[in-house]
């Protein structure tokens, strides 16, 4: 259509993208799909323009309405014979299959920021210290529940203990934080502890070694450094307050620096640890289990303090709680692939082929997507509980609870069952997704007759039967047929002769 010579720039730019929109439109359809398309927006311009309608919003809403051109040419594009049938082709690939699941991986890595969880498990560097560093706490008893330990009990470990080379006391919790004269305030994890709490880690501030005040003093990790004050060299010397005190900044701590959470975290150091209640953290000797150290911590906390603690102190060793979450999603493996196979023990020819070429396929695909599969469900559940914001030691780590086995075992049963029927869903040769279903018999005439669906792969390699009910549990219920190469002719596409 041609437009008027006193035509607005709306008008325009609309019949331009009606004009791009054709592109998609089978060459048949798009003479009286762009006239369609035109002839609406040409006389709403000549209406509003004769009526003084005519209006800036009014060009504003003639594009607006130019844009469902663009659907509806999709729509009549999708609709070409040619076009569902690659399209069926391609989502009924096992490539496709292999690609989502490798999509939905790449998906956590962006929702989670690049896994920190999942490398901190794999990548980061642990030194001997961490080795036998032990966190300790306790187990009332009467009301469950874990709870510090009072603070002099600490103390008295480390003073008379012979089992560890030291300890330290602390406290984690949430304040808000004043820096300087800003008057914004900020809540980051505070621990509140002493000075050998970086005896026990073996760490230093990269400013080097801290020269002990009289009065308390704060360490500020390198994330809160990085994130809240955007690497300022100033910090050093700067004040916090927090709940009207004021502490000054005598250094930063290395990056790497992470012992009980990844959130950005200022360490409150005492001369002396003040609070009545604290967690303990430790560094066990070399060859010092937990019950050795159990029965001396009881016997001092009960001989020098007078407290008893029996059945009641907890013990984590920093090693094994951070290995925990690569223990746990193994078992919950072992747990579905067990299932997997008292469900399908006997179905499970119809996962292989006789072939050696079709059977490495087959299994080589089998293997890859529950490899991705297992893959995002161990990833999306480590990032998911063991977040930058999780307390990790103890059983304060979600990531070591049983919250976490239930969600592997859950998810590898989902992954494990999901793969085998998709891959009875498959063609034997091909390994494209089934098609065709028809409905054979009646369920009333099954004593009789077969009932049940046929599935014919769209290649024409084979038909798949599936009864409605199998006849017996240790007979193969679903049988496949394979086609000779005369059959693919009656199908979507002939390898020999493509359409």
């Amino acid at each position: 259509m041609r437009l008027p010579l006193d035509r607005p720039i709306s008008l325009a730019l609309s019949f331009a993208l009606i004009r791009a929109a054709t592109a998609l439109v089978p060459a048949a359809a798009q003479g009286q799909f762009e006239y369609h398309w035109q002839q609406k927006l040409f006389h709403r311009w000549q209406f509003l323009r004769q009526t003084g309608l005519w209006n800036l919003t009014e060009e504003g809403k003639l594009l607006l309405g130019a844009l469902p051109a663009l659907p509806n040419a999709v729509q009549h594009f999708g609709a070409q014979e040619k076009v569902r049938a690659r399209v069926s082709r391609v989502v009924q690939s096992p490539v496709t299959c292999l690609a989502l699941l490798a999509a939905l991986f790449l998906l956590t890595v962006v929702a989670s920021r690049g896994l920190p969880a999942t490398r901190d498990l794999f990548f980061k560097r642990i030194d001997s210290g961490p080795e036998r560093r032990v966190f300790v706490w306790s187990h009332n008893l009467r009301g469950g529940g874990d709870r510090p330990i009072p603070a002099d009990v600490v103390q008295a470990w480390k003073t008379h203990s012979h089992l560890i080379a030291s300890a330290a006391a602390f406290r984690a919790v949430h304040k808000d934080v004043q820096i300087g004269d800003a008057p914004a305030l900020w809540r980051p994890l505070i621990v509140i502890t002493e000075p050998s709490f970086f005896d026990v880690t073996a760490t230093q501030p990269l400013t080097g070694p801290v020269q002990i005040t009289a009065g308390p003093y704060a360490l500020l990790s390198y994330s809160a450094w990085m994130e809240q004050l955007h690497a300022s060299p100033r910090i050093q010397g700067a004040t916090l307050k927090i709940a009207n005190k004021t502490y000054p900044v005598l250094g930063i701590l290395p990056a790497s620096f992470q012992p009980l959470s990844r959130q950005p975290a200022i360490y409150l150091v005492e001369p002396r640890y003040a609070e009545q209640d604290a967690y303990a953290i430790i560094s066990a000797n070399p060859g010092v289990s937990a019950r050795a150290l159990n029965k001396e911590f009881l016997e001092i906390a009960q001989n020098v303090t007078y407290y008893f603690l029996n059945g009641q102190l907890r013990f984590g060793f920093a090693q094994s709680a951070v290995w925990a979450p690569a223990r746990s999603f193994g078992f919950a493996v072992f747990a579905a692939a067990l299932m997997l196979f008292l469900v399908f023990r006997v179905r499970w020819n119809s996962l292989l082929h006789p072939l050696p070429k079709a059977f490495l396929l087959r299994t080589g695909f089998f293997l890859a997507k529950t490899a991705l599969g297992l893959l995002c469900v161990f990833t999306a559940c480590l990032e998911w509980s063991r977040s930058s914001s999780a307390i990790l030691f103890g059983n304060f780590d979600p990531a070591t609870g049983p919250f976490l086995l239930w969600l592997y075992i859950l998810g590898s049963m989902g992954v494990l069952f999901a793969a085998v029927a998709d891959q009875k869903a498959r063609c034997r040769e091909c390994l494209q997704l089934l098609a065709f279903p028809v409905r054979m018999g009646s369920p009333g005439t099954m004593l009789l007759d077969w009932s049940g669906i046929e599935l014919c792969c769209a290649q024409g390699h084979g038909v798949l039967h599936v009864p409605h009910l199998a006849p017996s549990w240790a007979e193969e219920s679903e049988h496949w047929i394979a086609l000779d190469d005369s059959w693919q002719g009656i199908f979507g596409q002939d390898k020999n002769h493509p359409r």
